[in-house]
């Protein structure tokens, strides 16, 4: 049995497509950091648009099940930030997903000195995911617009 994933160069119009699909807990994380007034679609064109890397995971009907990627946070310090937000339908494939993604992180840590980013307390799936490719989490801190506990997690 082949790959169940594909990867491709984001594009823009991945943005619309994963807006209508996007798993709530990472609709709250991002109302969290940006507030309520938040155009989840233009935040999404925004962060493919801005990013060093930025692809799509589909299944094999090329149906998206992510969009992520990594930002260079610290230009001096050779340090970025890597994100990644799922449709619902990302959960049905979280073995592949962490298999890959450790692939990607390893590929962005020959790259950048450090890479750092928050994930809401809130979002378990997300934490869990992060832990098993390899990023240590740790205590939460007040962040976002609306000051929900976050944890910064490293690598």
């Amino acid at each position: 049995m082949g790959p169940r994933i594909v990867y491709r160069a984001a594009k823009k119009e991945d943005a619309a497509t994963l807006a209508d699909k996007m798993r709530l807990s990472d609709i709250r994380e991002l109302v969290a950091v940006h507030g309520e007034e938040l155009d989840i679609k233009e935040l999404l064109e925004r962060s493919i648009k801005e990013a060093h890397h930025a692809a799509v995971a589909e299944n094999t009907k090329r149906e998206l099940l992510a969009i992520f990627g990594v930002s260079v946070c610290n230009k001096e310090a050779n340090i970025a930030s890597p994100w990644m937000l799922c449709a619902e339908k990302a959960d049905e494939f979280s073995r592949e997903l962490v298999r890959d993604g450790r692939r990607f992180v390893d590929e962005w840590r020959r790259e950048f000195k450090g890479l750092i980013n928050f994930v809401d307390a809130r979002n378990t799936t997300s934490i869990r995911w992060l832990m098993r490719i390899g990023f240590k989490i740790h205590e939460p801190i007040k962040y976002g617009k609306m000051g929900l506990p976050f944890h910064p997690f490293t690598l």
